[in-house]
């Protein structure tokens, strides 16, 4: 055994999202459990009434894990005569106030049928890494690179200022304390690996290890090219401390080098 600190551990194997699963050769039935008592329990009961019915589990997704109320989405591999028997089984155990069979039209597929998806209170939508691809590269193809910087660094700017504004437990103690927790929920959301955070004389600097701004464009830039990072980071400083604040990129993926390293310093 051993502890790291966070920002020595760098990259694990990915998390695999549970919201789009490919699933050749199974064929899962979608069982949403409304009002489900959120309990262990109650999670071995549902399990339970599945394997009595000769199914198995394939998948469970709680829309929360800490409310006592919740609704619970299973996908299990039964027999066809028994999908109907194994619903009416789950709720004459009282473990829920209903259970509903839901026809998704997918053979191969299994999907998240909870709706919407919150993050920190707030509602977030899933963008994947071909779209953000085909974005980043074309608002450089039909922009120009000095408009797309301009652009993409106002957006970031903007939603740095919001970010600021809504996630109250990202506020800490200082304005480094506060950016590197910042930092560590881009971690937690895919956006980047914060391996190194250096604060002194009032200037803050970290580097990123597999930024996602840098990774979607690719090599071959002479110029660090994360314009809407640099903009996210410094709406978000200034916002939080309400000063003006200089944020810049000095290294770059994109351009070839090992890690995205950002420095902030107050105006």
């Amino acid at each position: 055994m051993r502890r790291l600190d966070i920002l020595e551990l760098g990259s694990t194997r990915p998390v695999k999202s549970l919201r789009v699963v490919p699933s050749p050769g199974v064929r899962a039935t979608a069982y949403l459990l409304k009002g489900f008592v959120n309990t262990t329990e109650n999670y071995s009961r549902a399990v339970g009434v599945i394997r009595e019915h000769g199914g198995r589990v394939v998948m469970i997704r709680p829309s929360s894990v800490f409310e006592e109320k919740i609704d619970m989405m299973i996908y299990a591999e039964v027999p066809d005569e028994m999908e109907e028997r194994v619903a009416e089984g789950m709720e004459g155990a009282g473990i829920c106030d209903e259970v509903i069979i839901v026809e998704t039209g997918f053979r191969n597929m299994l999907i998240n049928i909870l709706f919407p998806y919150m993050v920190g209170g707030y509602r977030a939508v899933v963008v994947t890494w071909p779209a953000y691809s085909g974005l980043m590269k074309r608002l450089r193809s039909r922009l120009g690179e000095e408009a797309a910087r301009t652009f993409l660094y106002h957006i970031g700017y903007e939603v740095g200022v919001e970010t600021a504004k809504t996630f109250s437990e990202v506020r800490g103690e200082s304005p480094a304390e506060s950016m590197k927790r910042f930092l560590l929920i881009m971690r937690s959301l895919g956006y980047a690996c914060l391996r190194r955070f250096e604060e002194h004389d009032g200037e803050i600097s970290f580097e990123l290890n597999d930024n996602w701004e840098a990774k979607v464009l690719g090599q071959g830039y002479t110029v660090p090219q994360c314009y809407l990072s640099r903009g996210v980071f410094e709406g978000f400083i200034e916002a939080l401390t309400g000063d003006e604040w200089r944020v810049e990129e000095v290294r770059c993926v994109a351009k070839g080098d090992e890690a995205c390293r950002f420095k902030l310093v107050k105006a």
